[in-house]
């Protein structure tokens, strides 16, 4: 998305495009900025592990109780633990009375863990919320007290483990990742190019090198799915019956189990849509540039509404169980509008108002994405 629109903030400030210049750029500097506050939040929370430890700690050495700075715990110090302390280091318990000890920070259980001396009985190594002989670096003593034996400090504790992930710079990463970076890839390649046909195309026909530029410009940014419906969709609470499905293997394709397939037809009925739009509209004599842009972008607000569900029916489901969803369309739907109607973005996106019946049409032609996503939930069911 980035890429894309330097590559536009470029060729529009050769050509002299001022204002376009000023907004792409505009937004660039708007896209920095949010990724300048993810990579803050996440500097934030490596550094948040710093404080998972205490100032002291009691701990024996040849028999001995002392009182020590947590930093100065060395592997086999005896460490004696009791309600309210953080445990400095990885520990093998070898005395519990009670013991109880908050592990959120490393297992997400809600509810203390209780503690045990006795030998696991197990082949394998357990995850760690099953070894309950262990007391773990940066947990916290809630209930009764107990010692154990440092078997692991610094960065070899799996709290250490944990700061070592989020501070590594090379990220492994998942393959469902992986083809989401290639999808993502091949999408703004694929937008690119056939953007860039079409502004030759439209150079053959001795179309205005103008007009042509700021539409492919606008459809290679309209080609990439970002905004807040995007976003909002990833608020979509699970399908009732998604915990009782098996797991997709590893190795599966992105787009198995039929999602290509919803691809390449929604693409095609989107461009069926479009350009029978854009043909019944030219022949009137109408604004088709407004009417085509503004419904490719409405046809996409519609289609994240109409994929809330695999199976359900969009109209039977409330909007209290997604209201951002529902927040982020209506907004991303009036700013639209803002730049059909508001006379200073018409200059900028060169749009022109729509009256009452066409800007109708655009609106019933957005809506039947709808109606055939409804439709193909249904033959999917039978």
């Amino acid at each position: 998305m980035v890429l894309v629109l330097a590559i536009a903030g470029v060729v529009t400030a050769l050509t002299g495009e001022l204002i376009d210049t000023i907004v792409i750029a505009a937004i660039v500097v708007l896209d920095g900025v949010v990724g300048f506050i993810q990579e803050y939040r996440a500097q934030r929370a490596l550094e948040a592990l710093r404080f998972l430890e205490g100032e002291e700690i009691i701990v024996r050495r040849n028999g001995v109780s002392v009182r020590i700075a947590t930093t100065e715990v060395v592997l086999g110090d005896v460490v004696e633990l009791a309600a309210g302390d953080l445990v400095p280091a990885d520990l093998r318990l070898s005395e519990t009375h009670t013991l109880r000890i908050a592990e959120a920070a490393l297992t997400g259980e809600s509810e203390p863990a209780t503690k045990v001396a006795t030998r696991l009985q197990v082949v394998e190594a357990p995850p760690i919320a099953d070894r309950y002989n262990m007391a773990f670096k940066g947990t916290a003593v809630s209930f009764g007290r107990g010692e154990g034996v440092v078997v692991a400090v610094g960065s070899d504790t799996e709290l250490g483990l944990v700061a070592d992930l989020l501070a590594v710079r090379n990220e492994i990463s998942a393959p469902l990742q992986r083809h989401l970076s290639d999808l993502a890839r091949l999408m703004a390649g694929g937008a690119v190019a056939i953007c860039g046909l079409i502004f030759i195309i439209g150079m053959i026909r001795a179309e205005p090198a103008r007009e042509m530029f700021v539409t492919s410009v606008s459809l290679a940014v309209a080609a990439i799915p970002e905004g807040l419906p995007a976003i909002a969709l990833g608020l979509e609470p699970l399908e009732p019956a998604a915990m009782q499905r098996r797991p997709r293997p590893t190795t599966e394709a992105l787009f198995a189990r039929g999602l290509w397939q919803h691809v390449v037809w929604v693409g095609l009925f989107t461009t069926a849509v479009v350009l029978t739009l854009e043909a019944s509209t030219r022949a009137a004599g109408w604004p088709w540039q407004t009417m085509v842009f503004t419904t490719l972008a409405l046809l996409q607000l519609a289609h994240s509404l109409a994929v809330r569900s695999e199976q359900r029916n969009i109209f039977r489901m409330s909007v209290r169980t997604n209201p951002w969803l529902y927040v982020s369309v209506v907004s991303t739907r009036a700013v639209q509008l803002l730049v059909v109607y508001l006379g200073p973005l018409q200059m900028i996106f060169h749009t022109s108002s729509l009256s009452m019946m066409q800007l109708t049409i655009v609106l019933l032609a957005s809506v039947t994405i709808l109606f055939a996503v409804e439709l193909e939930k249904r033959l999917l069911r039978r």
